[in-house]
């Protein structure tokens, strides 16, 4: 309460105003901390995405038109030994540097069945707190002149 001729703000008035900005200033933080998360979480779906397509362009790579041997699109090149194919993931080298692991093996990379690849995804993606995983799934349909490949990609990751 204020007495006449004194100028100037009461306890009270202090106190409430002071609680108003910091009701104001934790909102502005929340937000600013909200939208931080938001993006980060954008970011790593935009490399999970970049990712898959990478993948997915070196897979059609190995899709030839060659029917000479197998009559078979997804047979692959062969090395000497005719049959044996000699495109695979498993030991290529990763953007970053780091070898590629295949969890079928030297097998053909257009396979059929479950290839789950280590060291493909950026290396900070692939440990805690994401443990970010690629795996691609490779069914065939049948055609007249050979086999055409389904590639089915998949990212997974743990969001903290």
């Amino acid at each position: 309460m204020k007495k006449a001729g004194r100028s100037g703000y009461t306890l009270l008035e202090v106190i409430i105003s002071m609680m108003l900005t910091a009701i104001l200033c934790s909102a502005v933080f929340s937000i600013a901390i909200t939208a931080q998360q938001s993006s980060n979480k954008i970011d790593r779906r935009v490399i999970a995405n970049q990712c898959q397509r990478h993948l997915s362009e070196m897979l059609a790579n190995y899709v030839s038109g060659d029917y000479s041997a197998t009559n078979d699109r997804i047979a692959g090149p062969t090395s000497t030994t005719p049959g044996v194919a000699s495109w695979y993931i498993n030991g290529a080298t990763g953007e970053d540097g780091r070898v590629i692991v295949d969890s079928c093996g030297a097998c053909y990379a257009l396979s059929p069945g479950v290839h789950t690849l280590t060291n493909f995804l950026p290396g900070w993606f692939e440990v805690q707190p994401f443990n970010g995983a690629i795996s691609y799934t490779i069914t065939n349909t049948a055609l007249t002149n050979g086999n055409q490949p389904n590639v089915s990609i998949s990212v997974t990751w743990t969001e903290p």
